[in-house]
């Protein structure tokens, strides 16, 4: 995280905000205390209609079980590793404005080059 927030600053300070950014995100460290506070704004601002879930340690295996189980209707995460999980439906790399990409794995085999 050291690393990425150094090259973060390093590129901001020769005018690539891009690269910058991606760097910062990636140096940025979740805490409990982050966690507590994100869930507080949910259950204010949204009440019963989204619920939180906290896992232990890594979740991707714990929204795997929820997926399966139908509890879900799409898996978020930084990366695409739920797709190894079998997760119906991956949404990753979101940026600040709410845009990312979805994989639906029942149209992987339609994906050119796949086979």
């Amino acid at each position: 995280r050291k690393r990425y927030l150094q090259m973060g600053k390093e590129f901001l300070q020769n005018g690539n905000r891009q690269r910058a950014t991606e760097c910062f995100q990636r140096a940025v460290s979740i805490t409990s205390e982050i966690s507590h506070d994100v869930i507080q704004h949910m259950r204010k601002n949204f009440g019963g209609q989204v619920e939180c879930v906290v896992a232990p340690y890594e979740a991707d295996a714990q929204l795997a079980y929820l997926d399966r189980r139908g509890l879900v209707d799409v898996v978020i995460t930084e990366d695409s590793d739920l797709l190894a999980f079998n997760c119906r439906r991956v949404l990753f790399k979101l940026d600040k404005y709410g845009s990312g990409k979805e994989i639906e794995l029942q149209r992987l085999p339609q994906v050119r080059g796949l086979s």
